[in-house]
């Protein structure tokens, strides 16, 4: 009898759930269905969240729903694609989850059966495999994460978290989904910047994990990200969240690689947004500043991480591309953001039109309403403030102004 449970069991439970998230991909979504239904593991099931596409989209989810009973559609009511993410988190029935975006594909056909049963041989509750770029202009480049860590032969590599501390390419890895549903590793239900929260929060429940060398996911590159005010401000302030997370965790390169990613990946995005009148981003990058741990930043600047096995595939750029910029007086805050010093330090023989653009902003902005004359003509006198005073008195004043609006 007990056998005849087990075997139901079984059977009602796959052994993966490829989730994913669809919203007008028609271009794309067949193939991205059809390399995840040709996945040569035995169980496995796939779920689309649509968050109510009006595009050929659901049609096309339909037809393969209709063909293949693997295939569930799921439509998504809160808003955001973290909260997609989590709706098929919470109705997965596999006893592992992956992710599979709808305009991105798989490439080998036994990959989630080798990471499954790597799973299994090694006794662990994640387990990553190899993945791809596909650029607009058709070539490819395979990502090096964990390439130098499998040898020739190795049938998988066991590794721990705390000693590969990285945030990036959650695709890439199938998750116990009991693991999951016990823990806080869920994706933020923002516009932007979702799946980190979900990633490390994962991985830290894991701690250790495997990868097999075989060639799971292609990823398919579309146009740099040219954010607008609220997807900058979701980005800003899941980016401080992870700032505080390894803080408290004690991932201190990952502390580190965050500052970065404030710094060389979304600075301009940061910068752009600002520039335009966003005095609430403005708040939060200095909010974001605070949250540096100057104690971890110079510990990991005395010993940087490997660029060849950590920089080059978690930011793509060189050590030396990357310096950090650090506080000029004793009263300074210890490292200083750049897309900060960039708003807040306009010398007076650079940046001229910029400095013109943005005042002509500021009186655009006074001709609206009079509360936005209020924070205009503040940055208006925060200008005259850096020429008589200097950065630091700057925005130490700014801070206060920012305070005592809050009370």
């Amino acid at each position: 009898m007990e056998n005849k449970k087990a075997a139901m069991r079984n059977k009602m439970c796959p052994k993966v759930s490829i989730i994913m998230t669809t919203y007008n991909v028609e271009e794309h979504i067949e193939e991205s269905l059809q390399s995840a239904l040709a996945q040569d593991i035995a169980d496995l099931e796939v779920l689309c969240i649509d968050g109510h596409s009006n595009d050929h989209t659901l049609n096309i989810i339909k037809v393969f729903e209709k063909k293949d009973p693997r295939v569930r559609l799921l439509f998504q009511e809160r808003l955001g694609i973290g909260a997609a993410k989590n709706c098929g988190i919470e109705n997965a029935q596999g006893e592992y989850i992956t992710f599979l975006d709808a305009d991105d594909f798989y490439l080998d056909t036994t990959a989630l059966r080798k990471m499954y049963e790597a799973c299994k041989a090694e006794h662990v509750s994640v387990c990553g495999a190899f993945r791809s770029i596909l650029f607009i202009d058709g070539h490819v480049e395979k990502e090096p994460l964990h390439r130098n860590d499998c040898k020739i032969g190795m049938h998988c590599v066991r590794l721990q978290y705390m000693e590969r501390q990285y945030d990036y390419h959650f695709h890439s890895y199938i998750y116990d989904r009991q693991m999951i549903m016990n823990s806080d590793a869920r994706f933020a239900e923002v516009k932007a910047y979702d799946d980190t929260h979900f990633f490390i929060r994962a991985m830290l429940q894991a701690k250790e994990f495997c990868v097999v060398p075989v060639e799971l996911y292609r990823y398919r590159c579309g146009p740099a990200y040219d954010w607008g005010m609220e997807k900058a401000n979701d980005a800003i302030l899941a980016l401080s969240d992870q700032l505080k997370l390894t803080k408290e965790k004690g991932l201190t390169t990952l502390h580190w690689l965050t500052l970065q990613r404030i710094n060389y990946e979304y600075g301009a995005i940061f910068e752009k947004n600002i520039l335009a009148g966003d005095f609430e981003l403005l708040a939060r990058l200095i909010s974001a500043n605070a949250v540096i741990d100057e104690n971890i930043i110079r510990t990991v600047e005395s010993s940087p991480p490997d660029e060849h096995w950590y920089i080059e595939p978690m930011i793509h750029r060189r050590y030396a591309d990357m310096p950090l910029r650090k506080g000029e007086a004793p009263y300074a805050p210890p490292y200083i953001l750049e897309p900060l010093w960039h708003i807040m330090c306009f010398d007076k023989h650079q940046n001229l039109q910029e400095l013109e653009e943005l005042r002509c902003h500021i009186r655009e902005l006074e001709e609206q309403n009079s509360q936005k004359f209020i924070f205009s003509r503040k940055l208006r006198g925060g200008f005259c403030c850096l020429r008589e005073h200097g950065l630091i008195y700057t925005v130490r004043r700014f801070l206060q102004k920012v305070q005592n609006h809050i009370s």
